[in-house]
């Protein structure tokens, strides 16, 4: 997680239980994309709205934008 909440949708990929459902990264930001709870920008994700809170003091600096 970067300092602005974002991860990678592909770390969410990863994930064992996600890859015993599908193993198809663009189905997962697909799913990712109906929920109302986490917004998507590019190929990162984070929860929408309340995301400052889960975010480590020294986590490395955004890149997305």
């Amino acid at each position: 997680m970067d300092s602005r909440g974002w991860i990678p949708i592909n770390l969410i990929a990863s994930f064992n239980r996600v890859k015993q459902l599908t193993t198809d990264e663009g189905l997962v930001r697909e799913v990712m994309a109906l929920s109302s709870m986490v917004e998507i920008r590019g190929e990162f994700v984070r929860i929408r709205g309340v995301w400052e809170r889960y975010v480590l003091p020294d986590a490395q600096t955004s890149q997305v934008e």
